[in-house]
């Protein structure tokens, strides 16, 4: 009777290394067929092998982004907690190397003590299924108009005669041509125009009262990419709809429904595309 392959003896990090092309010999016939004869291992190897990517190259460059000093002692921890089978060889240094990767990118995630890498939220898309988007200047702005409230855009008389030369210098700022008539809209009424920057770019933020109790707000960031037609998604409790033209990108986000964000959004792409 042949003996049934136990899958406990192949290790996540020899996993990696068999998708990588790094393990070798015995040990990678071994694992090769563990991963035929074995449904549940097969299952692990398939899940990583749609990865799609060069592991190696990419727990490479984590590790040489880490901030090593921050991160030294969660390397010693996770060498520690490497149980993987003794190899020889290249293979042997690999597998640790994929082992210590793993582990650290699990503590990382765990303690987001990792510059530049985040956990990408989601999204519901048009079909009310969920997406991932990486964490970009949405989800930022949806974070900022949480704080929002129809208090917050009390406007005197004073402020509401400045909003033209606001709305002029805030076109100014993004490199585009904005008038107070451009970014008016049935049902909305403008409060703010406020400016900020995100990773070195201009954003502006107009600040409306929708039936003077809903904040709703439109925001354009400059920068050059490619031109796409609206898409409504879900984010942080709001409804939003985003587009973008080759030198700006749009979104309007507010808590109302849909449908009367998105005939907001057409009314003021319209203008703006004027």
């Amino acid at each position: 009777m042949t003996k049934r392959p136990d899958r406990r003896k192949v290790s996540d990090a020899e996993l990696v290394a068999f998708v990588d092309g790094v393990l070798e010999g015995e040990r990678r016939a071994a694992v090769a067929r563990v991963i035929r004869d074995d449904p549940a291992v097969r299952s692990r190897h398939d899940l990583l092998k749609k990865g799609s990517r060069p592991f190696r190259a990419a727990f490479d460059h984590l590790l040489e982004e880490a901030p090593a000093e921050r991160l030294d002692a969660i390397l010693a921890a996770a060498k520690r907690r490497t149980t993987a089978a003794p190899l020889r060889g290249r293979t042997e240094r690999s597998l640790q190397r994929f082992a210590l990767a793993a582990s650290l990118l699990l503590a990382v995630f765990a303690a987001g003590a990792l510059a530049g890498v985040q956990m990408a939220p989601f999204l519901s898309g048009e079909d009310g299924g969920k997406a991932p988007v990486q964490k970009g200047w949405l989800y930022i702005v949806a974070e900022y108009q949480q704080l929002f409230s129809p208090e917050t855009l009390s406007l005197g008389a004073s402020e509401k005669e400045r909003l033209p030369q606001a709305v002029a210098a805030a076109g100014r700022y993004l490199g585009k041509g904005l008038t107070l008539e451009s970014v008016t809209v049935e049902g909305l009424d403008l409060r703010r125009a406020l400016l900020y920057r995100y990773k070195e770019r201009p954003l502006v933020q107009l600040a409306y009262l929708h039936d003077g109790r809903i904040p709703v707000s439109l925001c354009i960031i400059a920068g050059k990419r490619a031109a796409s037609e609206p898409r409504s998604v879900r984010l942080e409790g709001f409804n939003i709809v985003h587009w973008d033209s080759a030198e700006h990108g749009f979104m309007v986000i507010g808590k109302m429904p849909r449908a009367a964000l998105e005939e907001i959004a057409r009314a003021l792409r319209r203008k703006l595309s004027t």
